[in-house]
């Protein structure tokens, strides 16, 4: 439940093998939203690369991130639901971490 300090809107994004793109991304949606009250939950769905050290980056320089790790690689559904238990938000919504939108 969120509380009366809960940001509006919380965003997953789940993440594998997004290394080269996400901080360039988030950056991207971070600016795309930054007029509402808004936090990017990044989920690393267990990737071989980068995915998580960048999105931690991001959220390390003050980004509104929280980037989560999960160990194995789980699928994008899993790893949706589990976006779901770090989100506070009043509203969710996901986006994939590329930004594609089919």
């Amino acid at each position: 439940m969120p509380s009366k300090n809960s940001p509006f809107l919380s965003v997953i994004l789940p993440a594998y093998n997004e290394g080269e793109s996400i901080y360039a991304n988030i950056l991207r949606v971070s600016e795309t939203l930054r007029e509402i009250d808004f936090e990017l939950v990044v989920v690393d769905d267990g990737s071989a690369d980068q995915t998580y050290l960048e999105a931690k980056r991001a959220e390390d320089e003050g980004y509104p991130v929280r980037a989560i790790a999960q160990e194995e690689n789980r699928g994008k559904g899993a790893t949706l639901f589990h976006g779901f238990e770090f989100a506070s938000g009043e509203r969710i919504a996901f986006l994939d971490a590329d930004l594609e939108i089919a």
